[in-house]
């Protein structure tokens, strides 16, 4: 996917984000959210992929001033863990900068090494995994995204996941504002001080 998450170049005319339009009667939209409406389309359109995934410097201040660390020993994944919006917290990771994540499935292959391109499929949700407001996938574009990993051409939290995954890896991770758009957002497809929540699979080093 030549373009979550974070870059310099423009990658073209194709439309960076998938809005999927909310189910009013099964989610309860929250009013930062509700602003979106229908114009999230046209600015998803306007912002190129590694533009909309691009961590701005205010964002990426404090990344790593020191946090609470969360060790959670238990890797191994049962169905009904990973069905549903949330995670129970004794099944999660959560690192000093105060990324958490859950390794769905493990990767037998090779860690990337910082500044090598790495080709991965995605999703990114709002408000919890699998809910009505996925904001972009490859997996519904059929396309994989490439970048260079550990350089910044990524938010912080897809850095510092992704370079710690093996080839084959999945992983859910709960990416906290100041490991994503902070609070500047990313138009108004992502509103400000947004928690991101993300499926990422490493599929291969370039």
């Amino acid at each position: 996917m030549q373009f979550f998450i974070v870059l310099a170049a423009v990658v073209g005319a194709v439309s960076a984000f998938h809005i999927q339009q909310p189910t009013v009667h099964s989610h309860h939209m929250p009013s930062n959210v509700m602003r979106m409406k229908s114009d999230q389309s046209s600015e998803a359109n306007v912002l190129g992929r590694r533009q909309f995934l691009q961590c701005s410097g205010a964002a990426a201040a404090g990344v790593f001033s020191a946090g609470t660390m969360l060790v959670s020993a238990s890797s191994a994944i049962e169905d009904d863990v990973i069905e549903g919006t949330t995670i129970p917290e004794d099944k999660l990771v959560t690192s000093e900068t105060g990324l958490k994540y859950l390794v769905v499935k493990e990767g037998e292959g090779a860690f990337p090494f910082p500044g090598q391109t790495v080709k991965v499929h995605y999703t990114g949700w709002l408000n919890g995994f699998d809910t009505a407001f996925k904001f972009d996938s490859s997996y519904d574009r059929r396309r994989p995204f490439t970048f260079q990993v550990g350089n910044g051409n990524v938010i912080k939290g897809w850095d510092e996941a992704v370079i710690q995954m093996k080839v084959g890896e999945k992983r859910r991770l709960i990416i906290p504002p100041e490991l994503g758009y902070g609070k500047r957002g990313a138009g108004r497809v992502i509103p400000p001080d947004s928690t991101l929540y993300f499926d990422v699979e490493l599929l291969g080093l370039l």
